[in-house]
């Protein structure tokens, strides 16, 4: 990860946005040399800016260390950079621009470019469907629910947020309070924060490029992941594991959003129906990231009942998952053909 992060903030430091801005830096515990790649960094680039340098004691996870940053901010609206992306100089403004052209927004998200640990790049990510210009703001409640739970696809978009180019509003967070708690375990943050952003406010897309978002060995989720050997494909399926799990308690705390928005109106400006509307979409993904998280785990009798039992319960674009990965591990590797290097 460290080797990353010097390019990270560099990117950083190299916005073009002129307005008041601060930085806030939140190294959870980390066990290389990432503090003093940051000091040095700080001291090369970033002498005229406001940072702000949270060391935490113990590991929190990436949703406790996001608590505590997020919870230093001062201003209005908050960017949020991972350690391992890039950020083209007009993130800030572009982004800045929005925000004024969209004043009641909660959340905005803007399109990204995919690379590799290198970074070259292996594809674009856009956010906007063609013919439908470059930015869309989703204001009514109704709108939102349906975005959200992909219920109708007549809309220009039919996704949420990527919580590598998103940029929330600090009273969202203010008015949502941590996610964490001490017993909790570790999970995504970028889809709770865009769950009650989403329950909150109007939500605006843009097909700017603004964020270059790496895939690399150290992620859970490498979309990029080549499979030398078989050894490689064993541990792709346990990082997939550990990342269904994170997923499965994110999805655990969302639905837990929703019961505090039906018992705490304040909170959200969906109706119950709305509100019951997305709870029933997200049991569904629940159940789709816990069976993912365990299914290595199950024989071959036990895939196959859960594959018949729960094939109409788990979103459409998981149905097939369900089946294809019936067959137990050690079947599975027979039935492949494997280069060494």
């Amino acid at each position: 990860m460290e080797d990353y992060i010097e390019e990270a903030l560099k990117s950083v430091f190299c916005q073009d946005y002129k307005g008041e801005h601060e930085l806030i830096i939140v190294d959870d515990a980390s066990k290389d040399n990432s503090v003093n790649v940051i000091k040095n960094a700080i001291a090369i680039y970033g002498k005229d800016w406001d940072i702000t340098l949270i060391q935490n004691e113990q590991n929190l996870g990436v949703a406790g260390a996001t608590d505590r940053g997020w919870n230093a901010a001062k201003y209005d609206w908050i960017v949020e950079i991972a350690g391992d992306d890039i950020q083209l100089p007009d993130r800030c403004s572009r982004t800045a621009e929005l925000i004024k052209k969209y004043p009641h927004a909660g959340l905005i998200s803007l399109s990204r470019i995919c690379v590799d640990a290198a970074g070259k790049e292996t594809g674009r990510d856009y956010l906007i469907e063609n013919g439908h210009g470059d930015s869309y703001c989703a204001a009514p409640p109704h709108l939102r629910t349906d975005i959200y739970c992909s219920v109708f696809h007549k809309y220009p978009v039919d996704m949420g947020a990527f919580g590598c180019s998103m940029c929330i509003r600090k009273s969202i967070i203010t008015q949502w309070g941590h996610l964490c708690t001490e017993k909790q375990e570790r999970f995504a943050q970028d889809h709770p924060w865009e769950l009650r952003a989403f329950m909150s406010a109007p939500v605006v897309w843009s097909n700017d490029f603004t964020c270059l978002y790496r895939s690399h060995g150290g992620n859970l989720l490498n979309k990029n992941r080549k499979y030398a050997t078989l050894r490689d494909w064993i541990n792709n399926k346990r990082s997939s594991c550990q990342y269904a799990r994170m997923e499965y308690q994110a999805a655990t705390m969302m639905l837990q959003d929703v019961k505090r928005a039906l018992n705490t109106p304040s909170l959200s400006d969906w109706s119950p129906e709305l509100l019951a509307q997305c709870e029933a979409k997200l049991q569904q993904y629940a159940l789709i990231y816990k069976l993912k998280s365990e299914w290595w785990s199950y024989n071959i009798f036990k895939r196959a009942f859960f594959a018949f039992k729960y094939k109409k319960h788990v979103p459409a674009q998981f149905s097939s998952w369900l089946t294809n990965r019936i067959l137990p591990l050690t079947i599975s590797i027979g039935l492949k053909k494997w280069l060494k290097k």
